[in-house]
């Protein structure tokens, strides 16, 4: 059984000012219980005084936190030891965030968030809001999840009414930002909107160094192809054998081309060799390869729905399902190679790679397993064990998040009450 701990938001605070002799104790909480059983689940809870002196010393003999390096510390409770890390706050947004992507660019420091009508540029470095787009609901719906282009100057929204619209960034400074009378002229427009799903848009992917064609699923069942440039519709894929099946995640991969292979439609670029997987509500992860326009017969099944899907290096897949299990299918032998229970009660709905060792053939990856529920886990693939379970605290409590991206090994996750917190 693997347990959920949860710990005051501002434990670290209370252990920073006891050290350094500004108070002379305070209290702090934390819990446990298991993730696989909430309904019925004993919950332990436990008080404990922190007081300074020549070590710090705690009420509660129970319960102990040891720091082991910076924003990391060893949990003891009764006999067992957990690992728990905090993140660094790196700003609040009035309301819910939807979603989060990152520059490309290693050194591009910059973030973008979104939320309703606005997407927000922030410089995770100097912990700033750079620059702001202001949406009218006269001119789109609110936005699901926003997308950077690989030229930092151009992003693609996902709406709540089905479409996808391109915005330029640089007509989203304002001159004077107090100055809510804007005209409707001045409202930014699109200059690009693809409209072509009949139900929600779950999954979007940008193809090539320039982003110049884009895959969105969608629980329509269709994965459309669109060219950025002239907002056409190049090509829709289908499971053929369940193509009312919702698509709730996809990913690119690579494929081997046929030999001198040409891209013969003049609005595809940087298709030679791309492949791209779609994890279904059936359970079924389906490959498709672009240029071809083809279904594969390269085939995962699983018993439960998909949630979410990412590709690590080409060389595994790791989805996220429904009731709370975690999969990884290797690419080389198209099988599984690892499962692993968590909360079954919330489905494991935000996955990143942090990094995958080749040498120790060990992967290290965040997973979000419903409120509360932020974990970082190293895996053993050769001896298919998990070696390491941290948890990742120090978020507003009751947290719930809604995105997390990974860049240049750092962790970003956004949540419901505007937070944007980081984990090295």
């Amino acid at each position: 059984m693997i347990p959920l701990i949860t710990i005051q938001q501002s434990f670290e605070s209370v252990i920073d000012d006891c050290t350094r002799g500004v108070v002379d104790e305070e209290d702090i909480w934390v819990t446990r219980r298991l993730l696989n059983k909430a309904d019925d689940a004993i919950t332990e809870y436990y008080d404990l005084t922190i007081a300074k002196g020549d070590h710090l010393s705690y009420s509660n003999v129970q319960v102990t936190l040891t720091p082991l390096k910076s924003h990391q510390y060893e949990l003891k409770l009764k006999d067992d030891r957990y690992i728990i890390e905090t993140g660094i706050d790196v700003t609040t947004i009035e309301g819910t965030i939807n979603s989060i992507d990152a520059a490309k660019s290693v050194d591009t420091p910059i973030v973008i968030v979104a939320k309703d009508f606005e997407v927000a540029c922030i410089d995770i470095k100097e912990k700033v809001i750079t620059n702001q787009l202001r949406l009218s609901s006269k001119v789109t719906s609110p936005i699901l999840k926003a997308y950077l282009f690989p030229s930092n100057k151009v992003i693609l929204t996902v709406n709540l009414d089905y479409s996808c619209n391109i915005f330029p960034l640089e007509q989203t400074k304002h001159e004077d930002e107090g100055d809510e009378d804007q005209d409707e002229d001045e409202d930014p427009q699109p200059v690009r909107t693809f409209i072509g799903h009949k139900k929600t848009i779950t999954s979007l992917q940008l193809i090539g160094c320039k982003g110049r064609n884009v895959l969105t699923g969608s629980k329509d069942g269709k994965i459309n192809l669109w060219d950025c440039g002239s907002g056409t519709l190049v090509k829709s894929f289908y499971r053929i054998d369940g193509i009312d099946d919702p698509v709730n995640s996809i990913v690119l991969g690579n494929i081997e081309p046929l030999k001198d292979q040409p891209i013969n439609n003049v609005n595809e670029f940087e298709t030679s060799g791309i492949c791209f997987y779609a994890g279904y509500q059936s359970g079924i992860i389906q490959q498709f390869d672009i240029v071809n326009h083809n279904q594969t017969r390269i085939k995962f099944k699983n018993d439960d729905p998909i949630v979410k899907l990412i590709n690590v290096e080409n060389k595994y897949l790791v989805s996220g399902h429904e009731n709370g299990v975690l999969s990884i299918w290797s690419l080389k032998t198209n099988e599984k190679v690892f499962q692993i229970q968590f909360n079954q009660d919330y489905p494991i709905s935000l996955i990143e790679c942090i990094e995958l060792s080749h040498h120790q053939d060990t992967i290290k990856l965040v997973i979000y397993n419903g409120p509360e529920t932020l974990l970082r886990l190293s895996i053993d693939l050769a001896k298919s064990t998990m070696d390491s379970l941290h948890y990742l605290v120090g978020l507003p409590e009751v947290f719930q998040l809604t995105d997390m991206t990974v860049k240049n090994n750092v962790l970003y996750v956004v949540g419901n009450d505007g937070f944007l917190y980081s984990y090295r």
